[in-house]
């Protein structure tokens, strides 16, 4: 997606617009043929959770700490490849 003919957003990454109700400015988008979606929603962000309520990301965070609610698991779950940004690499 291009906005207004000089910023490139690559494909499945997110854009935040900051609403002015004061200021009566057009932005325009060209998409490519590809879907694209808005939402007027406020946003709220903890650590890894994004949630449209401060309510909404309280209990997330508290689902996260109980491990309930789809996070059982979450205590003994490991990323495979958790480390790889940071990996040495191999010595030859």
């Amino acid at each position: 997606m291009t906005i207004d003919e000089n910023q490139t957003v690559e494909e499945k990454n997110g854009v935040f617009f900051e609403i002015n109700e004061e200021n009566d400015s057009q932005v325009n988008f060209k998409t490519n043929g590809n879907e694209c979606g808005f939402s007027k929603e406020p946003i709220f962000q903890y650590g890894p959770f994004v949630l449209t309520s401060k309510e909404e990301l309280a209990k997330a965070f508290e689902d996260y700490q109980g491990a309930k609610n789809g996070f059982e698991g979450a205590r003994e779950w490991s990323s495979k490849i958790k480390d790889l940004k940071y990996a040495k690499p191999p010595k030859n």
